[in-house]
């Protein structure tokens, strides 16, 4: 079983323009690393220019088209072939009328979502992972591990963010069992 993510694109506007499933190596170093390598491989542009030496994206559309064709045929991390499916591994999602991306999300078992967006010609890239409260495991919080330009991503950094995060929730559980054998009236964590 791979681990599952979801990307959404929104253009300039914040209108969604694109929501990608990935079925396969979806972690923060892994798919994190190869979206955040290819959006730094190209400059944002509003038409095309001759003389550019880098990959020109021209808008939030062609940024969208262009992510889904690389992770269609493009290599995972340290060369595996995570994304190399003629069939399969990566998919164009739809959502329900009212569906949230994070429902969305829940119910594909996505355990990362990136959402990329524009901030005066600046391609952003937003990173989280899922957290429950340890009382109410039925909700899920998407939480933020990387927040702002894409140039400034670092899938380590944002691994260690998560650690951060999970080391958080594991210290809740102990509050939570210990309240609970002790009896005491507070037996929930705010």
């Amino acid at each position: 079983m791979g681990t599952r993510a979801i990307i959404e694109i929104y253009d300039e506007h914040g209108v969604l323009l694109l929501i990608i499933y990935s079925q396969y190596d979806g972690h923060l170093s892994s798919l994190g690393k190869d979206l955040a390598d290819f959006l730094r491989s190209g400059v944002l542009t509003r038409g095309i220019g001759a003389g550019e030496a880098r990959t020109q994206f021209n808008g939030a559309e062609d940024v969208a088209t262009r992510c889904v064709c690389y992770l269609k045929r493009n290599t995972g991390a340290a060369g595996s072939p995570a994304y190399e499916h003629a069939a399969g591994g990566v998919y164009i999602m739809g959502k329900r009328e009212g569906q949230s991306t994070e429902e969305l999300a829940a119910e594909s078992f996505a355990e990362y979502m990136y959402t990329v967006t524009f901030k005066n010609d600046t391609i952003m890239l937003r990173a989280a992972a899922p957290f429950c409260k340890i009382d109410d495991t039925s909700k899920r919080e998407w939480v933020p591990v990387y927040s702002g330009p894409v140039s400034g991503y670092d899938g380590t950094k944002a691994e260690e963010a998560q650690e951060a995060l999970d080391e958080s929730r594991e210290e809740e559980t102990v509050a939570l069992k210990a309240a609970n054998e002790s009896g005491g009236e507070d037996s929930h964590l705010p």
